[in-house]
């Protein structure tokens, strides 16, 4: 029986979250704030920043690896 209420306590609770997840869609379809906007920006920035970080990470990476293949001759 307890699990049958905590089910039904899940279900709700997804439920809401399941709801708001339509609000903002709608919001964002509908046009949203210019704070979105500028929040997509900075996303957008900040995801630029990072793949810049792991391209120089994989770079630096593939090169330690030539370096191994060349000492150990594989």
């Amino acid at each position: 029986m307890n699990r049958l209420k905590m089910a039904k306590g899940n279900g709700s609770s997804d439920e809401l979250l399941e709801q708001a997840g339509f609000e903002e869609e709608k919001r964002m379809i509908l046009g949203g704030e210019d704070d979105d906007d500028l929040e997509f920006d900075d996303m957008k920035e900040m995801d630029d920043i990072l793949l810049e970080k792991l391209t120089t990470i994989d770079k630096k990476h593939g090169e330690k690896l030539a370096e191994l293949n060349h000492i150990f001759g594989g």
